[in-house]
């Protein structure tokens, strides 16, 4: 008989679109195939679709809505009980009161993301693992870095009572995992494994066809997400116009949900397109010349060098942007976070096409072979004690 195990989450998982969703439901998938799955999700949207439609091996679904007066209600608490603002935003008492009451019916508890853990943390006789994936501690303190003024002070002030939350939250669990050795050893203590995130693949026919005509430059990713808006607005502001110089003809288009106003401000740029939501970016991996993942700040591996990666698309990204990633470091462009230096190596591959092939196929390779569901089930079997 299968044991049963509930599942908590700060978000509906499915659809799997964006990096939150992608390893949510990555480990959905994994425990659905051994064991009797419950799910517990908060969610800001009342119409939320049903996780079974996504996946018919849930047994049960249990969401907690919070609207948006009591979302901001739950934000001006930081500024009282010390804690910080993201744990804050996800504190939820109604799901709170459900953990505490049916903790005790399941073989474990698995908290889906960092600030789930706070729904464990302090119930006795329970046994629980956290996925923490990347640290929020080390994005907060990495932003900070590159921001001024006040923005500077809130960043550096999340990031030290994240650290504080983050090392006090593994004490608690069996065993946490990280998607990379680098997000791992930002917090001391604990026991630790990591877990990659696995990346699905296209036929070959589907993949990038680097092309000697094609002049589009590629970027994809949550567009209201920090670290992306950062790495796009850098690339379309200071590094298109010195590729430009060489290449009148060059296009970038920014492919992803919800591009804040920052982002969609960029459209108005020569060359630059924002597309906001695709259905597909197999056709844009397809067409594109390379993919850029400039990446300045964040954490956790990129899942969108991976998928550009499975996809044969030659990728030019900085050394933050390949964190966590150092094996693929031969299939990747890894280039100083300096526009002209960037602007030089992005013209020398658009002049290069077949570089630019085998690059592609050289990472679409690798990551086949270090980042298949197989190898992913294994480091899950071994984070589960299975």
């Amino acid at each position: 008989m299968k044991k049963r195990i509930l599942l908590l989450s700060h978000i509906p998982p499915y659809p799997a679109v964006g990096g939150d969703h992608i390893r949510i439901c990555q480990g959905v998938d994994f425990l659905t195939r051994h064991f009797e799955v419950d799910i517990a999700f908060i969610t800001h949207r009342r119409d939320v679709v049903s996780q079974k439609s996504f996946n018919s091996a849930i047994v049960n679904e249990y969401s907690f809505y919070v609207p948006p007066v009591l979302r901001a209600l739950q934000a001006v608490r930081t500024i009282v009980n010390g804690r910080a603002e993201v744990v804050n935003h996800y504190d939820n008492s109604a799901m709170r009161r459900f953990v505490a009451a049916h903790a005790h019916e399941y073989s474990f508890i698995f908290c889906a993301s960092t600030v789930m853990a706070q729904y464990v943390m302090g119930l006795n006789g329970v046994k629980s693992y956290l996925d923490m994936t990347d640290s929020l501690a080390m994005n907060r303190e990495t932003a900070a870095k590159m921001s001024h003024g006040i923005r500077q002070y809130l960043l550096k002030t999340e990031a030290r009572r994240l650290k504080l939350y983050e090392t006090e939250a593994l004490k608690y669990f069996h065993r946490t995992a990280y998607i990379s050795e680098v997000d791992a050893s930002f917090i001391c203590g604990g026991a630790k494994c990591i877990v990659g995130n696995s990346v699905s693949f296209v036929p070959e026919a589907d993949c990038c066809r680097h092309t000697p005509d094609s002049r589009n430059i590629l970027f994809t990713g949550i567009m209201d997400y920090e670290p992306n808006v950062a790495a796009s607005s850098f690339f379309a502001r200071e590094v298109m116009p010195l590729i430009r110089r060489d290449i009148p003809d060059v296009t970038f288009t920014i492919a992803g949900k919800s591009p804040s106003a920052k982002v969609r401000e960029l459209a108005a740029l020569r060359g630059v397109c924002v597309t906001g939501f695709v259905e597909s970016l197999t056709p844009l991996y397809r067409d594109c010349a390379l993919v850029v993942a400039p990446m300045l700040s964040g954490s956790g591996v990129q899942n969108k060098i991976l998928q550009a990666l499975a996809c044969g698309c030659c990728v030019v990204t900085t050394s933050k942007g390949a964190e966590g990633i150092e094996q693929l470091s031969d299939s990747l462009v890894i280039c100083k976070a300096d526009p002209a230096v960037m602007a030089a190596c992005v013209v020398q591959l658009l002049h290069n096409p077949e570089k630019r092939r085998k690059i592609g196929e050289l990472g679409r390779r690798q990551v086949s072979e270090g980042f298949g569901l197989e190898h992913t089930d294994e480091q899950y079997r071994k984070f589960l004690d299975m």
